[in-house]
């Protein structure tokens, strides 16, 4: 489950957040953005 902002998303709806457009605003550790605009959530 990840836990941002105060809310805490199932890990069922991870795969629907678009973190290339929100991941910044997010400030989670597990979330890594690449120079070519890929994320990977670990």
């Amino acid at each position: 489950m990840l836990d941002c902002c105060g809310y805490n998303i199932p890990s069922e709806l991870e795969d629907y957040i678009d973190y290339e457009r929100y991941g910044e605003s997010f400030k989670y550790d597990g979330i890594e953005e690449y120079s070519d605009g890929l994320i990977e959530i670990q």
